[in-house]
């Protein structure tokens, strides 16, 4: 019997011994082979290149960095095609240190290894949408680089500190980000920073000027490390990208900030432990939905026009490292009643140096629905007296005291959630 494909012989698992009778009742209905019980119909399967085809598409299903592989290693050493395959989707994350091969920072314009030609290797080069740079200097990345022309992420690493003027960046860059030991802090007045570039975050030793610097109009958020950064530069004068939606200013920063003009499309704002400058004359942004001042704050909030869209106010740093992570160190201790309260804020926190009557809060903040109070008393104890006297908002479900604190005879609404956070230091 011939094969579909004309070529003569039967497929594999398919009998060709056939009698004359059963191959001419088999050419009479068109190729198919009748048996008493028995239809059998001889079918083309996938081809090499429909598997192929099928791999590529299943390979490049991701979306936002996630995907169905943790590895395409194994499918690498399947065949040539495959591995062409994989390396095409670029999902290798390249840690670029003094021991890299040098040919994985073959120039961008270097031409690619001859697929028919005979040569040391057939395999594609490698490119990577992730990239570490672990090298202390930027001098190879001053050419561009064949392997990273699709990166989309760029981490300098501990032992960067070159300056970034004069890098070609790959226009598919997202986001770069500079390890929080980083000791870079070179200028940045004069970098040309990639076309679409999304999110950026400086390292702890960050604190250069950056009133003429020209951020790209696609950012949407700037970090300077919160806890560790020593970034302590003005702003007033800095033009912020209408695009910005994340703001985080470092740990040293205090400054000003009343003659700040926001990006309108600000949502989230951080101020770092150390600001103590007024807020009372700060224009906020209509957008803004979350702000956090921190710990050495303590100035006047009677008078500050809180944004409408204000969602959550936090006054202090949080322990991330303190077990359930709500234990809140702040120098706060102001009147916040005469103040117009946001109607939307959802969530405030109030530090451990707070001691002023919240009597009206229901009033203030009626849909106030999480309450962080962790305040205390010298002993480390909190007053039940000081809780006895809050009106508690009707929306309010989650409540968090420091551990010790007194609640007895304190009317709290049986729909309200009492956690306890406790600090080893106190």
């Amino acid at each position: 019997m011939e094969g579909e494909d004309g070529s003569g012989s039967a497929r594999p698992g398919i009998r060709n011994s056939v009698s004359g009778s059963d191959a001419r009742k088999n050419r009479r209905n068109g190729g198919v082979l009748m048996r008493p019980s028995t239809i059998l119909r001889v079918q083309k399967g996938p081809t090499r290149k429909f598997c192929l085809e099928a791999l590529i598409v299943a390979l490049n299903e991701t979306c936002d960095g996630k995907s169905w592989y943790t590895s395409t290693k194994e499918l690498q050493l399947a065949s040539l095609d495959f591995c062409i395959a994989c390396r095409n989707c670029q999902t290798v994350h390249l840690n670029v240190d003094e021991q890299i091969p040098r040919r994985l920072l073959a120039s961008a314009d270097a031409p690619p290894p001859h697929p028919k030609r005979l040569c040391w290797t057939r395999v594609p080069r490698l490119r990577s949408r992730r990239v570490t740079w672990n090298m202390p200097t930027a001098a190879k990345l001053r050419t561009p680089i064949f392997a990273m022309t699709d990166m989309e992420y760029l981490e300098f690493g501990d032992a960067f500190g070159d300056s970034l003027e004069a890098v070609p960046w790959p226009e598919h860059l997202r986001t770069m980000e500079f390890h929080h030991d980083s000791p870079f802090d070179q200028t940045i007045e004069l970098v040309q920073w990639p076309p679409f570039l999304q999110n950026v975050t400086f390292g702890g030793d960050f604190n250069q000027p950056i009133e003429r610097v020209k951020f790209p109009a696609s950012l949407q958020q700037l970090i300077f490390r919160t806890s560790s950064s020593r970034f302590d530069q003005p702003i007033a004068e800095v033009v912020l990208p209408a695009s910005l939606q994340l703001l985080e200013l470092g740990g040293d920063f205090n400054q000003p900030s009343e003659d700040v003009v926001w990006p309108a499309s600000l949502q989230q704002l951080t101020f770092g432990n150390r600001l103590n400058h007024p807020i009372e004359g700060t224009v906020w942004p209509d957008s803004l939905q979350t702000l956090v001042v921190g710990v050495d704050f303590n100035q006047p909030v009677d008078n500050v026009r809180w944004p409408a869209s204000l969602q959550e106010l936090t006054f202090g740093w949080c322990d991330e490292f303190a077990g359930n992570g709500m234990v809140i160190f702040a120098n706060f201790d102001q009147p916040i009643g005469s103040s117009v309260g946001p109607a939307l804020l959802r969530r405030l926190v109030l530090g451990h140096m707070f001691r002023q009557s919240l009597q009206g809060l229901g009033t203030w903040m009626p849909n106030l629905e999480v309450l962080h109070l962790l305040h205390y008393h010298g002993s480390g104890l909190g007053d039940s007296n000081f809780l006895r006297e809050i009106e508690w908002p009707k929306g309010l479900r989650h409540l968090t005291l420091l551990e010790g604190t007194s609640i007895d005879g304190v009317d709290i609404p049986l729909a309200v959630q009492v956690l306890f956070a406790y600090n080893e230091c106190w």
